[in-house]
């Protein structure tokens, strides 16, 4: 049955949070955020940690926010991030949150709405790698023993994974993207089989870029906070999605 389509992540701002205190004075520059105001140097300031960052727990980030304006209060933190996402719509930027289901935990991210998939991995990705990445992100997510939402792939199966060179369209898209890579020299490289060794060295970036989390106890794989946050759509729409993980995924995202 064909997936309906959903937004990755949360907007922050949607429903009402839990009232908490406004607190006086505090640092960021801008002075507190009094009687339930945000001012615009703390929307900046908070937005210029998150996109240093790119994504951190929810709790990471109220803690910034506290620093920020010397208040606690929930709902003036989800003002805030309301606030910005207007204010960057015309950007095509975005920040969401989402329960991770991994963990468990709850995080908030910047995304770029405008951007295709391929986009999203950023230039410091070749058209193989991003092509395994594929491979990855699908076998991981239609793994029939997936438990709440979380698969998962062993690193043996992974790095056995016989990468396909990539068809005309996803060439395309790499172009678009911006992959750094001449003509010639993408397609001479598309024809040369993925070594073991340039995988191992692609599901390390993938960790460190948090589009993968590795388990160093079973050396397994599974999806990285960033996938569900930035391609949680792409992930809804794959056609063989178990319905149970599908579900799962509606619930968090």
């Amino acid at each position: 049955m064909p997936s309906q389509r959903r937004r990755e992540g949360q907007d922050p701002g949607e429903g009402p949070g839990p009232s908490g205190r406004g607190g006086a004075g505090g640092g960021g520059g801008g002075g507190g955020a009094q009687a339930g105001v945000v001012q615009p140097v703390h929307r900046f300031a908070l937005a210029q940690h998150l996109m240093k960052h790119g994504y951190m727990t929810e709790a990471k980030a109220k803690e910034a926010f506290e620093r920020l304006t010397g208040s606690d209060s929930d709902s003036l933190f989800r003002r805030l991030l309301s606030d910005q996402n207007r204010e960057m719509a015309p950007l095509n930027l975005q920040v969401r949150t989402l329960k991770y289901p991994v963990d468990e935990q709850r995080y908030v991210g910047f995304v770029n709405t405008h951007a295709d998939a391929p986009s999203k991995l950023g230039t410091r990705y070749t058209v193989q790698e991003r092509e395994f990445f594929r491979m990855v992100m699908e076998t991981i997510a239609l793994d029939e023993a997936a438990r709440d939402g979380v698969g998962s792939a062993s690193s043996i199966h992974l790095l056995n994974m016989e990468v396909r060179p990539p068809t005309a369209t996803q060439q395309q898209d790499a172009d678009a993207a911006g992959v750094s890579q001449a003509p010639a020299a993408a397609a001479a490289a598309a024809a040369v089989r993925m070594t073991k060794t340039a995988k191992e060295a692609a599901l390390g970036k993938l960790v460190a870029d948090g589009w993968l989390k590795h388990s160093r106890g079973s050396g397994a794989y599974c999806l990285g906070v960033r996938t569900f946050l930035e391609l949680g759509a792409t992930l809804l729409d794959l056609p063989d999605l178990p319905d149970d993980t599908r579900a799962a995924w509606q619930d968090l995202m």
